[in-house]
């Protein structure tokens, strides 16, 4: 599995961002082809940095999240990131899974 990984950070209406990242970001990113499940949610900071909200898109492959990232469906959900009302967007690609 592959993991999309967006950490936004310094937001400072939390009910404004929700709203905007629930009606307009959230049933982009759920059409992307090859999404296999979408999570988000709250977030808090061990370091007092203002983490509020983690956004996660799996996919199986790098190759699938590839493709969708250049899909229209991934351009239109990239786009809509930049009306988000929070001052940081931080995005990371996970790729495996833990051992132990």
């Amino acid at each position: 599995m592959v993991r999309l990984i967006a950490l936004f950070e310094d937001i400072p209406d939390v009910a404004a961002f929700r709203s905007l990242y629930e009606a307009q970001h959230l049933p982009l990113a759920q059409r992307m082809p090859g999404l296999c499940a979408l999570r988000h949610q709250a977030a808090e900071s061990l370091r007092g940095r203002p983490v509020r909200y983690v956004g996660e898109l799996l996919f199986p492959d790098r190759d699938t999240l590839n493709v969708a990232l250049r899909s229209v469906e991934g351009f239109a959900a990239a786009k809509t990131l930049s009306s988000l009302p929070c001052r940081e967007i931080t995005l990371f690609i996970v790729e495996g899974g833990f051992e132990s």
